[in-house]
This record gives structure tokens, sequence and C-alpha cells, in this order.
């Protein structure tokens, strides 16, 4: 319940425009989610490319910038966010996970396995190691 009132009260906060600086990006970054959930991926890439002009040093920014990139098919853009992603927060399972699931959609397997590997080093016993150990899976031998 808490994201629907988040996100609520980030676009009331766009639509009154007294945001500014990482304040703005945020509420860019909350309102994308909510256009993300809504299937409106156009409209939500709007939004986080917004938000990087004013919260580009927040990993997390670069984090959905590169997912939303994998989900509508740009590997160039979404390779490019992750790594910024990567540079300021590489000890974030959560970007390991998403430069993992990159890799792999590259056809990359042998960085898509460390990054998951990594992923789930440094996050034990949480649904992103989960993920991540699931998606290593994937490239395991078929049992006869």
């Amino acid at each position: 319940m808490t994201r629907p009132r988040r996100a609520s009260r980030s676009i009331s906060a766009l639509t009154a425009g007294t945001l500014t600086g990482l304040q703005l990006g945020e509420a860019r970054l909350d309102h994308a989610r909510a256009l993300v959930a809504a299937d409106d991926l156009a409209s939500a890439r709007t939004d986080i490319d917004l938000a990087l002009t004013t919260a580009g040093d927040d990993p997390l920014a670069w984090l959905l910038s590169a997912t939303l990139a994998r989900r509508m098919g740009n590997l160039p853009r979404a390779r490019g966010d992750i790594a910024e992603a990567l540079k300021r927060s590489p000890d974030d399972a959560s970007v390991q996970l998403e430069a993992g699931n990159i890799a792999a959609r590259d056809g990359d397997e042998t960085r898509a396995r460390a990054a998951w590997a990594e992923a789930a080093r440094l996050a034990p016993d949480t649904p992103t190691a989960r993920n991540a150990i699931a998606a290593l899976r994937q490239f395991d031998p078929p049992k006869p």
C-alpha cells in the first residue's frame, strides 16, 4: 500500500512544480515506476530520462533506466546504464542481478554468471539472491 501513496504524492509534487534537484529526480523516478506498472513504458522512459538529469548520482536511477531499457529491447542503452549503476554501486545485489540479466540477454554467459554469482554473494537469503541462483540454474547441464 505504501507505493501507490508514494507515487500519488510524487505525482502531486510534480504537478505543483515546487520540487528541484534531487527531490525532483526522485519524484520522477517514483512516477516512472507507476507508469511501468500501468504498462506505459514510453512515458516511463521520458520520466527516467528527466530524472537522470537531476538524480544522476543515484545508482537506483541508473538501475531503473537499465532495467527499462532491457525490457524495451534497447540493449545498447541497457548496457550503458547498468555500467553507470555498477560504477556508483558495485556492492548492490540488485544492480548485480540486473547486470546479469542484461549480459544474459546479450548472450554473454560468462558475464551473466559472474554478476548473478556476485548478487547471490552480496545478499544471501534474500529474494535477490534467490532470483540470481535461479537464473544461474539455466546454465546447468540437463539432468539425465
